[in-house]
């Protein structure tokens, strides 16, 4: 047998496709589904070309491409390589190995190509590529056995043998009959006997190709039944058509009305931007006037320092000198204590002595009492025997008696001597008493200067609590103020979340019915054929893109509610700080709103975008329905330019919200730097307000400290007083 083209594919009415575009070249189509058949085949027969896909029953075609290139003897017979599978990522990997195929196509709907491909390779049939001459009965066999093997094997009926093919093999029988009759003259009986057999080969052979065109009779019932189930898919694909048409006419005239809108918003926005300016450059002047406040405010704290510190030297000095002088005064009065503690000890010595001598004078008196109270019992018992005695005695005792007179004088004496030392140490004591009482009137007055000194510096101790006193009243004022504004501004915030919730919920109503329509439109897609399945997953990788560009934007509203409270936050910490703020914060979150409400016009706007891509992709599909293989190309030129316009679109939206996001960043470091400074310049103030506090908590420890020495030497001034009134009194007794 010649030379044939072999087509291997999993789909076998893909091989008789082939098989009845290319039947006029005249080439043998040998039509085969599995690896093995296919090596079988060519081992056997020549092979002018062979197409095989990637996929087959039992092989996969990247091994038999492989096995055929690293044959020696197949390895020069062209191979076309078919992606039939959808899988690209091994396709092409497969055009870098060296064994890679002659040609290669990921298209099979594109069929009338890979003909025209498959002919300009194989060429022109030679008189060689057809079925030998002296073997009609077998070519005839081989025909019909393979028709009706195709047609056992295959769910559809396979086509007859080419009627050029036919009309060869009849018209070769009729040559072969009129060369036996003209070398079989002489033998008629062989002759009938052969024209016998040729007449029930014919017979045979019109029966088969009876059952072949009963087949094709099948084939084309068949074909008809699929034409009209395709019929029923257009008219369906027309009335959904026609529908997809009426969304379409709607989403324009909402896109009217939303560009309508937008412009609006467009208009409010720009005003905005205009009132933002105005707003800026009234709260730098108004920064301004408070930095003169403050500086203002920075001076009089210095020259309060420096009064302050100019009172502290003053105090310290004046006080150094009353510590001296009542050190000095201290020492000479614990001088004079010491001398009167010393003399009265002496004193009480003497008068000790003096109380110890007349007691022993008693005592002897009482005892000679005694004893002559004695004696004199004797002498009454003895009168007669002592009355020269009583005598005696009598004289003795009249002694006795002068004695004692005597003695009595001289104790008399000795009394007044002690007497006059007592007034003139009491003298002394009262000249001492004068003396430290001068000394004690010049003391009080020090120290009523002093007090005077120090009610002076309690007075301005007491001014400087009263303007302390009066800035925290007016700090707690300012406070409370401000936190009712902050009240308010969490009311705003609470609204302005609100709003966004709401906003938030249209756009998932407003995503579920796009979702929908779009699963509408999927529901079209998936009725038709492979290569519109292949479109569909490509409008299914632009709806994660959408999606993609969805979370995005939701991201980017998270963002910017998360960014407008952590402001409103800091703007409340401002405000809280300094009051002049407060139109600044309005400003910045009425700035805000408008943001969102800019975002919400471009969220919309790129819905309305997508529409118009689903309304260009619905034409595209149409012109697919009406033009079959050659509207594929146009979809996939056209999704590129979709492509193109969402990836621009994509583009077009980053750079806005960097370019918000960068506005906002700079507001945000303007505020936060406002911030630091006024942070800073009132943690100087606090600063110096606590060192002015701490000062004065010194002069009062100061203060109270003089008070304490001051009471301590009252007190030891009361125990002299009552020295003196313990003295007096124990002279006077």
């Amino acid at each position: 047998m010649g030379r044939s083209i072999v087509v291997a594919s999993q789909d076998k009415n893909f091989g008789y496709n082939i098989q009845n575009i290319i039947k006029d070249s005249k080439w043998h189509i040998e039509v085969l589904d599995s690896g093995k058949e296919l090596f079988d085949y060519i081992k056997k027969n020549k092979a002018v070309v062979i197409v095989i896909t990637t996929t087959l029953s039992d092989m996969s075609g990247y091994s038999i491409c492989n096995r055929i290139k690293k044959d020696s003897k197949l390895k020069g017979i062209p191979v076309f390589l078919l992606l039939n599978d959808g899988n690209r990522e091994p396709f092409e990997q497969h055009k870098t190995t060296p064994q890679k195929a002659d040609e290669y196509f990921d298209n099979l709907s594109d069929i009338q190509n890979i003909s025209e491909r498959i002919l300009a390779v194989a060429g022109k049939p030679s008189q060689e590529d057809f079925a030998e001459k002296d073997d009609i009965a077998m070519a005839v066999e081989s025909a019909i056995d393979t028709v009706t093997f195709e047609t056992e094997q295959s769910s559809m009926p396979p086509p007859i043998p080419p009627k050029d093919v036919v009309m060869d093999e009849m018209r070769h029988m009729d040559e072969t009959d009129e060369w036996k009759k003209k070398h079989d003259i002489d033998r008629h009986e062989a002759k009938l006997q052969y024209l016998r057999e040729s007449l029930k080969k014919r017979e045979m052979e019109i029966e088969r190709l009876k059952s072949a065109l009963t087949s094709k009779d099948d084939l084309i019932n068949h074909l008809e039944q699929d034409l009209v189930s395709k019929d029923q898919n257009l008219e369906s694909l027309r009335a959904a058509q026609e529908q997809l048409e009426a969304k379409i006419k709607e989403m324009e005239e909402n896109l009217s009305h939303i560009t309508s809108e937008r412009d609006d918003f467009k208009s409010q926005f720009d005003l905005l931007v205009n009132l933002k300016e105005e707003s800026e450059k009234e709260n730098a002047e108004r920064i301004a006037d408070r930095d003169k406040v403050i500086d203002e405010i920075q001076n009089a704290l210095i020259l309060l320092q420096q009064e302050k510190e100019e009172l502290e030297r003053s105090t310290s000095d004046a006080i150094a000198g009353l510590n001296a002088k009542i050190e000095s005064l201290e020492n000479e009065l614990k001088s004079t204590q010491q001398k009167m503690a010393d003399e009265i000890k002496a004193r009480d010595e003497t008068i000790a002595q003096k109380d110890s001598r007349i007691e022993n004078l008693i005592t002897e008196l009482n005892n000679t009492t005694d004893e002559k109270e004695r004696q004199a019992k004797e002498a009454a018992e003895h009168i007669e025997d002592l009355n020269n005695q009583i005598a005696a005695l009598q004289q003795q005792l009249s002694d006795a008696y002068d004695e004692r007179k005597r003695y009595e004088e001289e104790k008399t004496r000795e009394i007044a001597d002690l007497n006059g030392r007592i007034e003139s140490l009491e003298q002394k004591i009262v000249e001492i008493t004068e003396e430290r009482n001068s000394t004690v009137s010049g003391l009080e007055d020090k120290i009523a200067n002093l007090e005077k000194v120090l009610e002076e510096t309690q007075q301005l101790l007491n001014i400087t609590n009263q303007q302390k006193a009066q800035l925290e009243l007016e700090t707690s004022q300012k406070i409370e103020q401000l936190q009712n504004d902050v009240a308010e501004r969490n009311s705003r915030i609470e609204n302005l979340e609100n709003e966004l919730s709401n906003l938030k919920s249209e756009y998932s109503n407003y995503r579920s019915e796009k979702t929908s329509e779009i699963e509408g439109l999927h529901s079209v897609i998936d009725n038709l054929n492979q290569a519109v399945a292949d479109r569909d997953n490509m409008i299914n990788d632009r709806e994660a893109k959408i999606t993609l560009l969805s979370d995005e934007k939701a991201q980017l509203e998270r963002e910017s509610s998360e960014e407008i409270k952590r402001l409103n936050d800091e703007l409340n910490a401002l405000i809280e700080k300094y009051n002049s703020l407060d139109n600044l914060h309005k400003t910045t979150v009425d700035n805000y709103e408008k943001t969102i409400a800019q975002m919400k016009a471009k969220h919309i706007q790129e819905m309305q975008d997508i529409s118009n891509q689903y309304k260009e992709e619905i034409a595209e599909l149409q012109a697919s329905i009406s033009q079959k293989d050659e509207a594929l190309k146009e979809m996939e030129d056209n999704y590129e330019f979709v492509n193109k316009q969402l990836v621009e679109e994509s583009r077009k939206t980053k750079k806005a919200k960097d370019e918000a996001l960068e506005q906002i960043n700079k507001t945000k470091e303007a505020a936060q730097n406002r911030e630091k400074e006024l942070l800073t310049q009132v943690t100087d103030l606090q600063t110096k307000v606590r060192e002015y506090e701490r000062i004065a908590k010194e002069k009062e420890r100061i203060a109270t400290e003089f008070q304490k020495k001051f009471e301590d030497q009252k007190r030891t001034n009361d125990m002299l007083k009552k020295s003196l009134d313990l003295i007096n009194k124990t002279k006077k007794q």
